[in-house]
């Protein structure tokens, strides 16, 4: 069948530091005329295009991921930069307690802001709350 040139057969090697030669696995291809001897050629063709069709689906999904990550490392970067108190023009970010009892105190003063002035905004209402509770400007409660 090698004669023939129905099946080809590759020996790749490679060299030994110590200067000989070691054969690695033998790649061997079939021909689509050995598949045309057995009546196979049409099978052959509708499988390569089946396969032609997976493998363009798997880049297309490669490039999405690819797409999404490079999205999240810029949304990432983006919040960083935000939060980055030595940009110019920006205000350092002050960081809030992370506790039961200042979101308790918090959401208590939230009720009590919105019972006065209902038609505030609510990162309004969440500004003049915070500032309240670190007794920062002139309503210190």
């Amino acid at each position: 069948m090698k004669a023939s040139g129905l099946v080809t057969v590759a020996q790749p090697r490679k060299r030994l530091p110590d200067g000989a030669w070691k054969g690695l696995a033998a790649v061997k291809a079939i021909s689509r005329h050995l598949f045309a001897v057995f009546g196979l050629d049409r099978r052959l063709k509708k499988e390569r295009a089946k396969a032609s069709k997976r493998l363009k689906q798997k880049a297309q999904q490669w490039a999405l991921e690819a797409d999404k990550a490079t999205r999240v490392r810029q949304a990432r970067l983006a919040l960083a930069m935000k939060a980055w108190p030595g940009k110019p023009g920006g205000k350092p970010k002050r960081k809030l307690p992370d506790d039961q009892e200042y979101r308790r105190r918090l959401n208590l003063k939230l009720a009590e802001l919105k019972e006065k002035h209902w038609d505030w905004s609510r990162q309004r209402l969440i500004e003049e709350a915070e500032r309240m509770l670190f007794g920062l400007g002139p309503h210190c409660a």
